[in-house]
C-alpha cells in the first residue's frame, strides 16, 4: 500500500481494514505518523516480527543534490519492486535510485537525508490477538523464559512487567501473552494507552508515590 507521509497508524488502519488488510507491525498509540515513527527506529512487539523499517519498499524523498537543488527522488533496495524503464517513461523528472545501502540510511534516518513524502510498505491480511495477562512469582519467568520470548515460541509476541519490590520475600510480574486468534474483537484498551500512555497519569502516579511511599510495591 502507498500513502502520504502524513498519515498515522489509525488512520492506516482504518483504511486497511475495510479492505481486510493490516500492518504487519505498530506501535502502540495510533496517533503516530507511520512515517514519522519508521524514520526515528520505532517498532512494535512481536518476537519474529521486525520493526516498522523492515516493511517499507520504496520511498519517495526530497533532498538536496551535488549543486545544492532540491530533487525528488524515488528510492528503494537494490531489487526493489519498481521497473526502471517503466519508471523512466511516468516519472521522466523523478530519479530512481536502487541501491541497499542508500535506502537502508533512508528508511531509519531521523530525517537527515531528506524529507519523506510518501511511501509504499508491505502489509497482510487482517488478523486478530488475544493477550492474557496473569501473575507469576518471578522465579517462575526466568526459568520459562525461552517459551515465552524464545524464536520458537508460537506466541506473537510476551510482554513482562516486573514488580522490584519483593511482596512477602518474594519478586513477582505479570506476564501478557498475545496470540493470534480469530475474531470479532472484544474488550477494550487500557486507559493508558488510550491517552497516550503511562505519562499521561506520571502526575498522580508520583503524588500518590510521594504521599504513601509504602504503597509503592
Amino acid at each position: 500500500v502507498s500513502f502520504e507521509a502524513g498519515a498515522t497508524i489509525d488512520r492506516l488502519n482504518e483504511y486497511l481494514s475495510s479492505n481486510h488488510l493490516a500492518l504487519y507491525n505498530q506501535p502502540g498509540f495510533g496517533k503516530l505518523s507511520y512515517v514519522g515513527s519508521m524514520v526515528a527506529g520505532g517498532h512494535g512487539s512481536g518476537i519474529t516480527l521486525g520493526p516498522l523499517a523492515s516493511y517499507a519498499r520504496s520511498l519517495r524523498i526530497l533532498t538536496v543534490d551535488g549543486q545544492h537543488r532540491v530533487v525528488d527522488l524515488c528510492v528503494e533496495p537494490t531489487d526493489g519492486i519498481t521497473d526502471p524503464d517503466r519508471w523512466r517513461v511516468v516519472h521522466p523528472d523523478v530519479e530512481l535510485v536502487q541501491d541497499d545501502g542508500l535506502f537502508q540510511s533512508c528508511v531509519v534516518s531521523a530525517g537527515s537525508l531528506g524529507i519523506i513524502h510518501a511511501v509504499t510498505i508491505a502489509v497482510r491480511s487482517s488478523y486478530f490477538l488475544k493477550e492474557t495477562r496473569t501473575k507469576y512469582p518471578w522465579n517462575w519467568v526466568k526459568a520459562n523464559l525461552p517459551s515465552l520470548i524464545g524464536s520458537q515460541s508460537k506466541l506473537h509476541s510476551t510482554a513482562i512487567w516486573l514488580n522490584p519490590y519483593p511482596v512477602g520475600g518474594a519478586l513477582s510480574c505479570i506476564v501478557g501473552t498475545y496470540e493470534f486468534a480469530e475474531g470479532p474483537p472484544s474488550g477494550a484498551r487500557g486507559i493508558g494507552i488510550v491517552l497516550g500512555g503511562t505519562q499521561a497519569l506520571l502526575d498522580i502516579v508520583g503524588a500518590i508515590a510521594h504521599l504513601v511511599p509504602k504503597a509503592i510495591p
